[in-house]
């Protein structure tokens, strides 16, 4: 019974610890999945430079194509990750009221700041029969020489509905916020 279990305790022992090393995560800055470089910006001694764009430069950083089509997007449009803008079951059955190639304007897409410079940019280009409206929607940054782009979708949802970066933990989310209002004298639900 002795032998049994010195054998047992020989073969059976706990593995040795091996050394591992690590690389430490990124916590408070998201990974871009895009980038596009920007006109360097002239300021010494600044650590970095969080900046505003105009509406064609933050189209051109998630829709590559959008600046060569002389600022449109196109119905067969890829993002920045490769992916078609419009096929996904988000956007069935919307119609852009002018038609494609749709041509931007100023004032149609909108931009929303939070923490650290991140925005959320949202382009509601969609009609559809509900009331909805829809587009793409992205989640970015232009810091010093370059934008950075860290989400690209698709988003559906009632009219004047807002989009806005929020920070939670250590993570940034995208919060979409609306009101239903099915009878206007009653109070209107979030």
């Amino acid at each position: 019974m002795a032998l049994v279990a010195a054998a047992v305790s020989l073969g059976c022992g706990a593995p040795a610890v091996q050394p591992t090393t690590e690389v430490r995560t990124r916590r408070q800055n998201p990974l871009p999945v895009c980038t596009m470089p920007l006109s360097p910006i002239a300021i010494s001694g600044a650590k970095a430079v969080v900046r505003s764009l105009e509406p064609e430069q933050w189209m051109q950083a998630i829709i590559p194509a959008f600046a060569s089509s002389g600022n449109a997007i196109g119905s067969s449009d890829v993002d920045c990750t490769g992916d078609y803008v419009f096929a996904n079951e988000t956007l069935r059955g919307g119609v852009s009221v002018g038609g494609f190639p749709h041509k931007l304007r100023a004032d149609e897409l909108d931009e929303r700041a939070g923490p650290d410079g991140l925005r959320v940019l949202w382009l509601p280009m969609l009609n559809f029969e509900n009331g909805d409206v829809g587009g793409p929607i992205a989640l970015v940054r232009a810091i010093d020489d370059r934008a950075e782009v860290y989400g690209v979708g698709s988003l559906r949802a009632a009219a004047k509905s807002k989009a806005t970066p929020v920070r939670l933990g250590n993570d940034t989310i995208v919060m979409v916020e609306s009101s239903l209002c099915p009878n206007p004298q009653e109070d209107c639900q979030k």
